[in-house]
């Protein structure tokens, strides 16, 4: 699993979900607490209007200590566009601090992915 360590003092952790090669589709975003089976946030978005798919999660930082962002994707093929690419980009203070990506070429109608990145606070 990909670990994003964050600054506890630093500003908001943001976990944004982008898509590549204009295939429509849609996600849904979870923030899973610490060693538990309980979500504590849950987005849902589409890559098929123009609104943000960027979130900030809550506050304070310190909170988020090893919780799990956890983002499911499915994407329409499109042909004659083959190409497809997923990713959930987690930030803070306008740098990356962790990301997961998936992609490729598919002859399927859809393509789904799971994407995990692990928050760590810094010592």
């Amino acid at each position: 699993m990909i670990i994003a360590k964050f600054k506890k003092d630093g500003g908001s952790i943001c976990a944004e979900v982008k898509s590549g090669f204009a295939q429509p589709g849609s996600y849904t975003l979870y923030l899973w607490e610490a060693n538990s089976k309980k979500v504590v946030m849950e987005r849902k978005g589409n890559f098929i209007n123009t609104d943000d798919d960027k979130y900030e999660m809550p506050l304070p930082n310190e909170v988020n200590d090893q919780r799990i962002i956890d983002v499911f994707v499915t994407l329409v093929i499109t042909p004659p566009i083959i190409d497809w690419y997923v990713e959930l980009e987690v930030t803070q203070d306008g740098n990356v601090i962790g990301e997961d990506h998936a992609g490729g070429q598919s002859s399927q109608k859809t393509e789904t992915s799971k994407l995990l990145v692990k928050l760590v606070k810094e010592d």
